[in-house]
């Protein structure tokens, strides 16, 4: 459990206002179609955008889902780049790489 139990709604919140402000130009989005093979899979796109499956939250913002159980629809994700996520983690105190947390918490907070 987070020691700050509303850190994961506030990145959640923080990525999907990203995804739909984000401009192709300003180099911080990548923009990601979703395969058929990923409709019921965030852990999938999070592995082929970042490289592991630990960033299915930002996933399911920048999808505009909710649950793990909704489908995400066909379409262009705008995802946060590697360098923005990690800003947007710092700002809203959430990390979701288990290396990084210790007792609940972010090591780096």
């Amino acid at each position: 459990m987070d020691k700050d139990t509303r850190a994961a709604r506030a990145f959640y919140e923080a990525v999907a206002a990203f995804s739909k402000q984000a401009k192709p130009w300003d180099g911080n989005a990548v923009y990601h179609a979703v395969l058929p093979d990923e409709k019921l899979d965030p852990t999938l796109i999070s592995r082929r955008v970042y490289g592991r499956p630990d960033e299915y939250l930002a996933v399911l913002a920048a999808a505009d889902v909710s649950t793990f159980d909704e489908e995400i629809p066909y379409g262009t994700l705008v995802l946060p780049s590697e360098g923005k996520l990690t800003a947007i983690k710092r700002q809203t105190n959430f990390e979701s790489l288990d290396e990084q947390r210790d007792n609940g918490a972010p090591v780096w907070s």
